[in-house]
């Protein structure tokens, strides 16, 4: 499967920031996005490095189908987010475009078999701890040689969908 037959389900907008609630701020004043859901995430992540805790403060604002992301990098693997980027002159800086994967977490591991087939570089996915039952996935593929950004891949557990950091969406929705 190409990269293009994967963008019908492009659901996610995300940008990085040096201060995310500086950001929110601009986001709400210039794009009129007043419904934020902020959060401090820590989770464990595989990179090419091995398995590292990665810290981020996060904002989210779901609008229908589609969320707007704003991503401030605090510790670990965070080169993924700031590599390349002037985030001292930007509030907000384009880092990814995010692809829901819909369906069981079946369909999360053969999209995943898939990229990796496809010779897509997977350089941070979510690391599940031993005996974890999988919530919520993400895998991010670096296409900015060729597209000028990284693509997210996005899984939850159908228990989740409608929650705060995910939208309500159906596949070909």
């Amino acid at each position: 499967m190409k990269l293009i037959d994967r963008f019908g389900d492009i659901f996610q907008l995300s940008y990085v920031a040096k201060d995310r609630d500086v950001a929110v701020a601009h986001a709400s004043a210039r794009l009129g996005i007043a419904n934020f859901f902020c959060f401090d995430g820590k989770c464990p992540v595989r990179t090419r490095n091995g398995v590292e805790d990665l810290v981020l403060k996060v904002a989210v604002a779901n609008t229908g189908a589609h969320q707007f992301e704003i991503i401030e990098p605090v510790s670990g693997p965070t080169w993924i987010y700031t590599e390349g980027r002037d985030l001292e002159r930007q509030a907000l800086a384009l880092h990814h475009i995010g692809i829901a994967v819909v369906g069981p977490y079946s369909t999360w591991q053969e999209t995943m078999a898939a990229l990796e087939a496809d010779g897509d570089e997977i350089v941070q996915i979510s690391q599940l701890a031993t005996g974890e039952q999988p919530q919520a996935m993400f895998a991010y593929v670096d296409n900015r040689a060729t597209l000028g950004h990284f693509t997210e891949y996005l899984w939850w557990a159908p228990k989740m969908n409608g929650t705060p950091t995910m939208p309500a969406i159906r596949q070909g929705a």
